[in-house]
């Protein structure tokens, strides 16, 4: 029990965090001063209402000290023969006017004569608060003069403390600078708002330059602001992207070597296939087709031949169509390797029809599923690189939607689009876009890509291209790639066909 209730506070306080925590720095900032503000405001109302006070009870004290020495001078100064009831009446109307204070004439018997005339208010003027006359009020004094003439008592004057009209004028003053310091205070809070928004700008530039690092776009740079302090920041986070870029050049330029490497390896190897490994084959299979046939005709020429001549000879024509048959599957085997290391016919033959064929083989080994290619309006090439990547793209793509996603349909959409240059195409407006979609079952958003993928998108991302995959097991995958066809480090067509040659 005594846990828990002395959880509660901790809670309460790390909710206040929280809450404290969610706001931006400019409403922060005014937050403290507007709570500044108002501490001022009330230290400075108990300020007014101390002074105040002690400023009404001396007046208030001033005003019944005058009235007291008003009225002995009124009776000092009245002449011998004034009857009592008319001096007490003249008392009355000189003191029914004094401020600060209420005054009272009693005759000798105690009957009032008079007292303080009614305070006269113009229209529309209020009092001041009961809480502020509370709050200002000094203690009532009270002060009974007696008025004698020739020694003999004829009544008293009563003076009482009214601190009444003092307070009125301390809630009009009070009022009046109350209005000045909130006009005052808006006007600073709002200059304030402006002056911080404009200060704090350089951050809300910083974050959203954080934002655009976060999504691999590294070519940043933030003006540098005023504020010494805030500059500094912006200068190191212009350092962080300028680092950060060449970095990003310096794996792009690395991971493209080792991509073209990786392919004029593979061309070496594709040219040592076909052109060593498949003659021989090629020898092969005629030297045994030759040989068979030479003991062929041994045998038909000698009928009259002992039967283990006849054994041997039919031996060796046997073995002879062996070779033949394992011939046969290592030119396909060597056919398939030449076709995986680089399809021959890149380069060679226009980039649509090379496609055509791609998905055309594709039909031919699972004719259950429907491939759809759209790949109209293409250029004949462009460039080794792109080609072979888009081949590449492709022969992955439906690998793995007939394989993993169990595709029914698949659509290969390929063509070449002009768009406005953004920060991630910067270098050119051309792009070649590549969309292939399938209606298999898709992929799990917590299954990260395999070795195909990461490969594809590699492979993409070192030409300078992006690479995305929207995989829904709702609607199945959609692999989306983009080329930028302008860029200076992209081989011309013309140019590659002059290596090749």
């Amino acid at each position: 029990m005594d846990e828990a209730c002395l959880s509660l506070p901790d809670a309460r306080r790390r909710g206040l965090r929280a809450v404290w925590a969610r706001r931006s720095l400019r409403t922060q900032l005014l937050s403290a001063f507007l709570l500044i503000e108002i501490l001022a405001a009330i230290i400075g109302l108990c300020v007014i209402v101390t002074r105040a006070r002690d400023a009404a009870g001396v007046e208030m004290s001033s005003s019944m000290r005058l009235a007291q020495l008003l009225a002995s001078e009124t009776v000092s100064l009245m002449a011998p023969d004034t009857t009592p009831e008319r001096l007490l009446q003249i008392l009355q109307q000189q003191l029914r006017y004094t401020r600060h204070a209420a005054v009272q004439v009693f005759d000798a018997t105690g009957h009032l004569i008079g007292g303080k005339a009614p305070i006269k208010r113009h229209p529309g003027e209020r009092s001041a608060p009961a809480w502020f006359s509370a709050l200002v009020s000094p203690r009532t004094e009270r002060i009974e003069h007696p008025v004698a003439v020739l020694g003999r008592n004829i009544g008293s004057v009563s003076i009482i403390g009214e601190p009444k009209d003092e307070i009125e004028e301390i809630w009009g003053h009070t009022k009046a600078l109350a209005g000045l310091a909130f006009f005052a205070n808006a006007i600073a809070a709002a200059v304030l708002y402006v002056m911080f928004g404009r200060i704090l700008e350089p951050l809300t530039r910083v974050s959203a330059g954080l934002l655009t690092l976060e999504q691999r776009r590294y070519k940043i740079g933030i003006e540098q602001p005023d504020v010494r302090e805030l500059a500094e920041i912006v200068n190191r986070f212009n350092g962080l992207a300028k680092s950060l870029h060449a970095a990003h050049r310096s794996n792009a330029d690395l991971n493209r070597r080792l991509i073209e490497v990786q392919d004029e390896e593979r061309r070496a190897i594709a040219l040592e296939l076909h052109d060593e490994f498949g003659p021989c084959l090629f020898g092969l299979k005629t030297n045994a087709r030759s040989l068979a046939g030479a003991c062929a005709k041994i045998g038909a020429l000698s009928p009259g031949a002992s039967e283990d001549s006849s054994k041997t000879l039919a031996e060796v024509e046997e073995c002879s169509s062996v070779i033949v048959e394992i011939a046969d599957r290592m030119q396909l085997t060597n056919r398939h390797l030449l076709n995986s290391l680089r399809p021959m016919a890149l380069g060679h033959a226009p980039l649509e029809d090379v496609l055509a064929d791609l998905a055309a083989s594709f039909g031919r080994l699972y004719p259950a599923v429907s491939i759809s290619l759209d790949a109209a309006g293409l250029e004949a090439t462009y460039g080794d690189r792109i080609d072979l990547t888009i081949y590449r793209c492709i022969q992955e793509s439906l690998t793995n939607a007939i394989r993993h996603a169990g595709a029914s349909k698949i659509a290969v959409i390929l063509h070449e689009e002009t768009g406005r240059a953004n920060e991630s195409h910067a270098h050119g407006s051309r792009r070649l876009a590549l969309e292939v979609r399938d209606s298999g079952k898709g992929m799990a958003s917590d299954i990260r890509p395999g070795f195909g993928l990461s490969g594809m998108k590699g492979r993409v991302q070192a030409l300078g291209g992006e690479w995305r995959l929207d995989a829904s097991q709702a609607k199945g995958a959609r692999i989306l790639v983009t080329f930028p066809l302008d860029a200076p480090d992209i081989e011309h067509p013309s140019s590659e066909g002059e290596a090749a040659e």
